[in-house]
C-alpha cells in the first residue's frame, strides 16, 4: 500500500514525532493565529503571485496580492484567515517589506520560472514524498530552488546549513523528478525595514536631526541571500539511504502508536511555542484526553 508525506510533515516528524503525531496523525490544528506565520504565509502568497507574472508588473501583482488578503481575507491550507486577523501596523510592514525586497533583490531577478507553489512526487519504497517549492526556475541554464523565509534577523549563524534536512530533501527531490543537479538558495527577509523607508520613521532629536540610536539602514542587514551548491550523485545517494532510514521510522512509530518527545528548549521551533505543549505535558503525565475535549482546544485538519 502507498503511503503519503509531505516535505513539511517530514521535517516535523525530524524535529519532534511527538509533535508530528498530534499534526500528522490526529490531525489538530490550533486555532490561533501566530502574527510571524501570518506575515509569512501572506508575504509567500504575494511572491507566488510575483513569480507567475511577467516581471515588468511582478510588483504591482505582489502589491495586489497583499490587499487581497487584507481586504477579504484567505483560506491556507483549510485555515481560515479572516481580514481582522490583519493589524494596521502588520499591513504597512509587509507592504514595506515586499517594496524593499523587490527594489534591492526581486527587480533584478530575471529567472526562467518552471514551478510556483506546485506539489512534487517523488517514489520512494512504499512511500509517496510530496514537495512543494516556493520557486523552481533556471538561472542561467541551471535549475534552482528558491526558498524564502521572513525572520527576526538575517545575521543569524547559518553553521547549521550544512546540515539542514529541507534543502537536502529539496535538492533531492529535484534531481529525482529532473534528473539534473539543483541549486539551492535561501533567501532571507528580515520582519523589518531600515528607518526612512515606507512607512517606518527616522528618529529624531529635539534639534530635529537623526538620532544616533537609529537602526541600521545597510541594505545586508535586512536582506541576504545564501546559495548551497547542486550536491553529486554520491552525495544524494547518501541522503537517500537516510531518507529511506526516516521513512522506516514513521513507519516503525505509525505501527506502533509510540512517538518520541524531543525537548526544544530554545530557538523558533522550541517546546514553549509549540501549540501542542499542553497536550503533550498532559500525556507525559499519565492524563487521557478524549476526542471530546481535543476538539474543544482545535480543530481537525482536513485528511
Amino acid at each position: 500500500m502507498t503511503k503519503d508525506i509531505s516535505m513539511s510533515d517530514l521535517l516535523t516528524f525530524k524535529r519532534c514525532q511527538y509533535r508530528s503525531f498530534n499534526q500528522r496523525v490526529r490531525g489538530l490544528e490550533t486555532r490561533a493565529i501566530n502574527r510571524k506565520m501570518l506575515i509569512g504565509t501572506v508575504m509567500h502568497r504575494a511572491w507566488a503571485a510575483g513569480y507567475r507574472t511577467h516581471p515588468d508588473v511582478a510588483l504591482r501583482t505582489m502589491q495586489n496580492e497583499l490587499i487581497q488578503c487584507w481586504g477579504k481575507g484567505f483560506n491556507d491550507h483549510d485555515k481560515d484567515y479572516p481580514p481582522e486577523s490583519f493589524s494596521h501596523e502588520d499591513r504597512y510592514l509587509m507592504e514595506d517589506m515586499l517594496d524593499f525586497w523587490y527594489q534591492h533583490k526581486g527587480m533584478q531577478d530575471r529567472y526562467e520560472i518552471l514551478k510556483v507553489e506546485e506539489p512534487i512526487y517523488v517514489q520512494i519504497g512504499d512511500w509517496t514524498v510530496r514537495g512543494t517549492f516556493d520557486a523552481l526556475v533556471r538561472d542561467e541554464g541551471h535549475l534552482l530552488v528558491v526558498d524564502k523565509k521572513t525572520c527576526d534577523s538575517v545575521k543569524d549563524e547559518t553553521d547549521w546549513l550544512p546540515l539542514d534536512f529541507q534543502h537536502w530533501l529539496y535538492q533531492y527531490i529535484g534531481w529525482r523528478v529532473f534528473g539534473e543537479p539543483v541549486d539551492f538558495m535561501l533567501d532571507r527577509v528580515r520582519r523589518e525595514v531600515p528607518p526612512g523607508f515606507g512607512h517606518r520613521e527616522v528618529r529624531l532629536t529635539k534639534k530635529g536631526v537623526p538620532a544616533a540610536n537609529n537602526a541600521s539602514t545597510a541594505v545586508e542587514d535586512y536582506l541576504q541571500r545564501i546559495p548551497v551548491p547542486a550536491k553529486t550523485v554520491a552525495e544524494l545517494a547518501t541522503f537517500e539511504s537516510e531518507l529511506i532510514n526516516l521513512l522506516a521510522t514513521v513507519e516503525w512509530a505509525d505501527k506502533r502508536g509510540y512517538y518520541t518527545r524531543t525537548e526544544i528548549r530554545t530557538g523558533g521551533q522550541s517546546c514553549g511555542g509549540c501549540p501542542y505543549k499542553d497536550v503533550c505535558v498532559a500525556e507525559y503525565y499519565g492524563n487521557v484526553l478524549s476526542d471530546e475535549v481535543l476538539n474543544v482546544m482545535f480543530d481537525r485538519r482536513a485528511s
